[in-house]
């Protein structure tokens, strides 16, 4: 009898015992905090299962946010996704995860978009121009990240002769190339001001523009001088490094989409004055 009791309290001494340490284990993982703008290695580059899944959830709903998708969570696109953003964190391990994920974010809209492709008309239009836009913002967004590195974000944005070959015909395409070898010196960088926070673009096409289309009283308008020499249709957009809630800043414009990067080709009439 006395055996069974204290086998009894043991149990319940045991049970108890386990309630707490799950609930203590509980309260753990509840006061856990995911934050996505920290560094993609601290988040991906660990064995803390938890931290992944909490990563995982985050870039998913991101994703499908972004792309206008509802789909189903299951953890097979959970580690999918986690892979891929694992794959490219290695790459450049300094990077934000919220970054990556937004990177991810925009190839698979690309991808998506592509599939889309036969079926022409105003509505594929616009899918490109939404992909184009969020592509220009990924680009500027760096140069207000935390210690950005503008001389070598502004060396990314130097195009090659090709580039310009590619936009502009002769015989400003020769003289841009050799004005560029005078703007784009070792060292140089655009950047934005002390206080500002955020940024304006404003995107076209070289199209739109050499065809008169209103967008061309939104650009500077040295545009109306150069746009006979546009001999391909790309992207291009103004931005501005603005404060938080203003439309005045220190404005660029020359910002282009040629062979799958962005390059900057500033004030293009300027050339044509050399």
């Amino acid at each position: 009898m006395k055996k069974s009791f204290l086998a009894g309290m043991a149990m319940l001494i045991g049970a108890s015992g386990f309630a707490s340490s799950s609930q203590a284990q509980s309260a753990n993982i509840d006061n856990r905090q995911f934050n996505p703008s920290a560094g993609c290695a601290k988040i991906l580059l660990t064995q803390d299962r938890i931290e992944l899944r909490m990563a995982g959830m985050w870039a998913f709903g991101y994703i499908a946010r972004a792309n206008d998708t509802t789909l189903v969570v299951t953890p097979k696109r959970i580690k999918s996704v986690i892979g891929l953003l694992t794959r490219a964190c290695s790459k450049n391990t300094e990077r934000k995860f919220n970054t990556l994920v937004e990177v991810l974010s925009l190839k698979l809209k690309e991808k998506a978009s592509a599939k889309k492709t036969p079926s022409s008309g105003s509505g594929s239009g616009n899918v490109a121009s939404s992909i184009y836009l969020d592509s220009a913002r990924i680009v500027l967004r760096k140069f207000f990240e935390p210690n950005a590195d503008y001389v070598a974000l502004t060396a990314k944005l130097r195009p090659t002769d090709n580039d310009i070959r590619t936009v502009y015909a002769e015989p400003l395409a020769s003289a841009l190339i050799k004005r560029n070898n005078q703007l784009f010196k070792p060292g140089i960088s655009i950047k934005p001001k002390a206080n500002h926070q955020t940024f304006l673009v404003l995107l076209s096409t070289t199209r739109k523009l050499k065809q008169g289309h209103a967008d061309l009283d939104k650009f500077p308008g040295g545009y109306k001088s150069v746009r006979k020499y546009f001999i391909k249709d790309v992207p291009i957009a103004r931005f501005k490094f603005i404060k938080r809630g203003e439309k005045l800043g220190l404005a660029f414009d020359g910002l282009i989409l040629v062979n799958r990067r962005w390059v900057l080709i500033p004030k293009p009439w300027r050339a044509l004055k050399q």
